[in-house]
């Protein structure tokens, strides 16, 4: 199971409502994180388990479109700190207490973290990715899942499915959203293409892109420059192995994991960690 922690993250921020504990700290948004990530290794039962961590915008993507993200980095704060850093900070503290993997990677996004740790395992082993990024969609294969976050219980997404409700392949995807774009992370795609205009285009070419450009030659540099913002296949980081994970070992840092989760008044999650059914 690979875990995108920032969205896990956003998600549970925005459902907790600014629920604070007495010391302080975004307790609900904690809570809700934990008791998430509990639910969903439950289900899965992985035997390899980490989470993926943004480390600030994608330096790679930003050397090839100085405008990448350009909207949601004028909303960061003026150090570049990330949104709501206190809060990832501890969740990310109960993971490492909890003697769960984390991975994070200066200038380095976890989508990319996501793919590297797919590369490495795809083609032997059952893989879940879970994350609500539409993006992490054309890593679906024979092995590969996606549970997404919803409303009411979880979405999942296997390659027959999207198959079967987008009418293309997963490995295609980046080429659909290169020519439509994506402007909540500053992809430019091709002027005035929605969905629906990018799928016709690419099947009457074949799905061959530079073939769907010809007739648009204003226009191919900057799709083909969105075509490698949002493919997650050439990503310059290295394959990694997802460690090992053993849900009913106490790690080492039993005693401190049970004093942050009194000094932050996870009652039940105590609770839940004493008893061994947290994770298991």
């Amino acid at each position: 199971m690979i875990v995108d922690g920032n969205n896990l993250a956003m998600r549970s921020f925005h459902a907790a409502q600014g629920k604070m504990s007495a010391a302080g700290a975004d307790t609900g948004a904690l809570q809700l994180f934990v008791n998430s990530l509990s639910m969903h290794v439950q289900d899965e039962i992985p035997t390899r388990l980490v989470i993926c961590w943004d480390a600030g915008n994608s330096q790679m993507r930003l050397r090839l479109y100085p405008e990448y993200k350009a909207a949601r980095r004028a909303k960061g704060s003026p150090d570049g700190a990330e949104p709501h850093y206190e809060l990832f900070e501890i969740i990310k503290r109960f993971l490492s207490l909890a003697g769960v993997a984390q991975w994070r990677m200066a200038g380095t996004e976890a989508d990319d973290l996501i793919a590297a740790a797919w590369r490495r395992h795809h083609h032997t082993d059952r893989m879940i990715i879970l994350s609500s990024d539409k993006d992490l969609l054309q890593l679906l294969d024979a092995n590969t899942t996606q549970v997404r976050f919803a409303t009411k219980g979880s979405d999942r997404w296997t390659r027959d499915r999207f198959i079967a409700e987008k009418g293309f392949r997963p490995e295609q995807l980046p080429l659909v959203m290169a020519l439509e774009g994506d402007t909540s992370d500053g992809i430019p795609g091709m002027r005035g293409i929605g969905p629906v205009k990018a799928l016709k285009m690419l099947v009457a070419a074949n799905w061959d892109l530079d073939q769907a450009m010809r007739p648009y030659p204003d226009q191919y540099a900057i799709v083909k420059t969105s075509q490698a913002l949002v493919d997650l296949n050439w990503a310059p980081v290295e394959v990694i192995d997802v460690p090992e994970f053993h849900p009913r070992d106490r790690p080492d840092s039993w005693r401190e994991l049970l004093a942050f989760c009194d000094h932050y008044e996870l009652r039940t999650i105590r609770s839940r960690l004493v008893a061994g059914d947290l994770w298991s």
